[in-house]
């Protein structure tokens, strides 16, 4: 099994998840932050990111990451890589991830929803989360959304952490 993952997003933009034992085991925490670390600069040529972090009761993991190219009009743009690691830690690297958030009337994510699509299947893996905490912050030149959701990943219950970033510069 994997001990760390990563996604290059981009030039000077990758996202990487470090110990994915302990990551299953600190999800069923609704307290929890994802423990996943940016390298890179956000602000340079990306105006947003989106990381969304799911374990299951089964042990399995999805990690989802898009960048935002900066000038974009919407998430659309981000190209999104995702994986999904079984309890067992087989990899499979999805070929097209779709997300989308719902936000509430306060700008707090209240839902996400995942489509995945991994080579050859016709089928996708769908998931969905709804916020059981959100909060938003400003960090330097950037501003930090965070949902905890309790999350449904094709028919198995878990927790996700889900992560958006806006430079602010």
């Amino acid at each position: 099994m994997p001990d760390t993952a990563s996604f290059e997003l981009g030039p000077g933009v990758k996202v990487v998840w470090d110990d994915l034992d302990a990551l299953r085991a600190s999800l069923t925490d609704p307290e929890a932050r994802a423990p996943w670390r940016l390298e890179g600069d956000l602000g340079t040529g990306f105006s947003a990111l989106r990381v969304l972090t799911v374990a299951t009761e089964a042990g399995s993991l999805l990690l989802v990451a898009g960048a935002r190219p900066a000038g974009a009009d919407g998430h659309d743009a981000e190209n999104p890589q995702a994986a999904l690691i079984s309890g067992s830690g087989d990899v499979t690297v999805m070929e097209e991830a779709l997300v989308s958030t719902q936000y509430a009337a306060n700008g707090n994510i209240e839902r996400a929803t995942v489509e995945l699509y991994a080579e050859g299947d016709d089928y996708p893996v769908r998931g969905a989360g709804d916020a059981v905490g959100a909060a938003g912050s400003d960090e330097g030149p950037v501003r930090r959304e965070c949902a905890t959701l309790e999350f449904r990943l094709d028919g198995e219950s878990g927790f996700a952490v889900f992560d958006v970033l806006h430079s602010i510069v």
